[in-house]
């Protein structure tokens, strides 16, 4: 017997549903065994050398507030700290990853306000895999690396300076240089960060005779990091993890979709 038109054209719509959720901006098949790329023509202090060994997290500088898993911890109990037996939801994004914007206008206030319940602590993972979209502009990894100078001098401020960096109508589109220095700086003191602390987005440290801007051995590192998902084998942004569960795969957990993603983290809680 034929299926009828109509039950096809809601399967293929069902199809399509979880193709769309599981899409993302990619890091490629398996683990990440290699440094984020940066054009040549970038700042010299954003080139992470091409000879040298991807760093351990252990071994380079990290922001104050970030955890051994190269997050950045926010619970009821302040950022940098996660809540004794709190649900644990990880959040990997990238600056430039559209659907990374999408998430955060969608889901930031419902895990601003799960925060302050208490019970859970969100763990952002900035990371950079697409330097190579910004047309050799490094944005990317300019943007991990000023989230990472506020975790490290205003922590408390780093949950808005996400959310501000990704809003609709400042987060760049891909294929463009993305914001400037001065631009990122802007936002960060639109949301509170001192001029002292955003000043500090550009500043430079020695790496193994390397002058870089002082956080991008961090950005690299951290970047190695992203997980493979264990169903497509790949890595890619957003991804999100409930309890170290993924997250977002099927139409049921679509977090497109206004407070599916809140619902989720609540029955986690029971």
């Amino acid at each position: 017997m034929r299926t009828p038109r109509r039950h096809q054209a809601f399967a293929a719509a069902a199809a399509l549903a979880t193709l769309t959720l599981m899409a993302g901006c990619s890091g490629g098949s398996g683990p990440l065994d290699s440094r984020p790329t940066t054009s040549a023509s970038a700042d010299a202090s954003l080139v992470f050398p091409p000879d040298a060994d991807i760093p351990e997290l252990s071994s380079v500088v990290a922001p104050s507030s970030a955890d051994a898993t190269g997050g950045i911890q926010v619970s009821d109990e302040g950022v940098g700290v996660a809540g004794e037996g709190d649900v644990v939801v990880d959040v990997y994004f990238d600056f430039m990853c559209p659907y990374c914007g999408t998430l955060d206008q969608v889901n930031a206030a419902d895990l601003e306000a799960l925060v302050a319940e208490g019970g859970v602590t969100v763990v952002y993972h900035p990371v950079s895999i697409l330097d190579r979209f910004s047309e050799g502009a490094a944005y990317s990894t300019r943007a991990v690396n000023a989230t990472a100078v506020v975790a490290d001098q205003a922590p408390e401020l780093v949950p808005a300076f996400i959310t501000a960096l990704l809003a609709d109508g400042t987060q760049p589109a891909e294929n463009t240089t993305g914001l400037s220095d001065s631009q990122i700086a802007q936002v960060a003191q639109e949301v509170g960060v001192s001029r002292t602390v955003t000043d500090a987005f550009t500043e430079t440290s020695d790496f193994e005779g390397t002058e870089l801007r002082t956080f991008v051995p961090w950005t690299v590192a951290v970047t190695t990091m992203l997980p493979v998902n264990e169903d497509t084998g790949s890595t890619g942004t957003p991804s999100v993890l409930i309890d170290g569960q993924w997250f977002g795969g099927t139409a049921d957990q679509d977090w497109r979709q206004p407070g599916v993603l809140k619902a989720a983290v609540e029955a986690a809680k029971g």
